[in-house]
């Protein structure tokens, strides 16, 4: 019988999750129109709105129907197989519906409209959405013991949903919803290896296994091997079985079968072309600048981190910033005005949490500030981490706090949400893509 509830509280929750994902998008229909160049069309709905249908829709759509152009010897998504694959998967299942009911009003503006593996890129954007706040559901109930209320998990969701990566990409065929869950699942796998009782590799490799899968869909997986690491060496620290060969004896393995899929996809490729492309390394120089510069000399290479940087920092600035000054105001809050007493009774696992948390909040920054390509869309990707570590405090003030203290709380969470989805819907236009900038351009030429 509690099995029984359990489920019928999931699929609330789910449901819950999916009308918040489907209304949040909608309202995007009403923003304006924005004056900066954008790469792709806009296409009318009705009289009363429109979205943007990215440019890379069109190939993305044409790999799906024919993976086999994967191993063409410069394809756009080689380096992605797997999310074109399951795309594929989608439209093929979905092609006979749409050969029974008619669609020409649907593509009068664009024919991609009417094709059935564009649909079922809209599929996997919104089941991708749905399933990363349904995992941020989780992720909440491990940091805070179940005891976050959910009524605020459902206002901290909205933040997942509505914001410039979904604004720019919902619409469109593309890979961007993976910015918010790729994350989530970081921060959630390497809680169950540091919270694990006891590490077992037969419960490692799994994960690294998925990680590995999961790094052919979206380059933003790359950073879960070096968390899944140091969450191995913090669970064996937090246990007190930590020695060296234990440490190598689980880690090994797990990098091995992390590499393994793109391995082997990679050694399919060469038997194929000779080579592996990659597009974003050819015409972006995303990580291969620093090798370009270090051959030139250490000061062209420091001349360019310092310009980089500036970017790079602007990007954090217009995503990530004011979610970091929530963080710092609600961690001060907690220091100076809750007890001595709940301070000193912060437990050693709330700490490993925290830890991890913040470990990864930091490989992906790195990661994007060593990059080389800049914009809102990709840094994006900290906000979700930055939450969880947000949600560590709230909790402590929402539970500790005095009763008139949690109810402003709410008033001021209601208030930034509906100023926060306000400014996304009408003031930010849809891609603010800094590789635009005149003087970034200058340094690659």
């Amino acid at each position: 019988m509690r099995r029984f509830f359990n489920g019928i509280l999931k699929s609330r929750k789910m449901l819950i999750y999916a009308a918040l994902t489907a209304f949040l998008c909608f309202l995007f229909l009403f923003a304006p129109r924005p004056v900066e160049e954008y790469c792709g069309k806009f296409i009318e709905v009705g009289n009363f709105g429109f979205f943007p249908l990215n440019c890379d829709s069109y190939d993305y759509i044409d790999t799906a129907k024919s993976p086999v152009k994967l191993l063409d010897e410069k394809s756009i998504r080689q380096t992605r197989p797997l999310y074109v694959i399951l795309a594929s998967a989608v439209g093929y299942t979905l092609s006979p519906v749409f050969a029974v009911i008619p669609f020409k009003n649907i593509a009068a503006q664009d024919e991609l409209l009417g094709d059935s593996f564009y649909w079922g890129f809209m599929l996997l954007n919104f089941t991708i959405l749905v399933l990363s706040l349904l995992l941020f559901d989780r992720i909440v109930d491990i940091l805070t013991n179940r005891k976050f209320p959910q009524f605020a998990k459902y206002i901290l969701a909205v933040f997942l949903v509505s914001n410039v990566v979904i604004k720019t990409s919902f619409w469109s065929a593309h890979q961007q919803m993976l910015t918010i869950f790729s994350p989530l699942l970081c921060v959630y796998l390497c809680l169950k290896i540091v919270l694990a009782d006891e590490l077992k590799l037969k419960n490692i490799l799994p994960t690294a296994l998925l990680g590995g899968l999961l790094l052919m869909t979206y380059g933003n997986f790359l950073v879960m091997i070096p968390a899944i690491v140091l969450a191995i060496l913090i669970q064996l620290y937090r246990s007190n079985s930590f020695s060296t060969k234990r440490a190598l004896k689980l880690s090994i393995p797990a990098m091995l079968i992390f590499v393994a899929p793109m391995a082997l996809w990679s050694a399919v490729l060469i038997s194929v072309n000779g080579k592996v492309y990659s597009h974003e390394a050819s015409a972006y120089r995303q990580f291969v600048w620093i090798f370009d510069k270090l051959l030139i000399s250490p000061t062209e290479f420091y001349n360019q981190l310092i310009t980089f940087t500036a970017l790079y920092w602007t990007s954090i600035y217009r995503t990530v910033f004011a979610f970091l000054i929530a963080f710092v105001l609600l961690k001060t809050y907690n220091y100076f005005f809750q007890p001595k007493a709940v301070q000193t009774e912060v437990s050693a696992t709330r700490n490993s949490m925290a830890g991890i948390t913040a470990i990864i909040l930091m490989l992906y920054a790195g990661f994007f500030w060593l990059m080389g390509y800049y914009g809102e869309r990709l840094t994006f990707t900290l906000v979700p981490v930055v939450l969880c570590l947000i949600i560590m405090e709230l909790n402590v003030l929402l539970s500790q706090g005095k009763a008139l203290t949690v109810k402003a709380v709410y008033v001021l969470l209601l208030f930034c949400t509906g100023i926060w989805i306000y400014s996304n819907v009408r003031t930010y236009g849809p891609f603010k893509d800094l590789s635009k900038i005149s003087t970034f351009q200058n340094l690659r030429t």
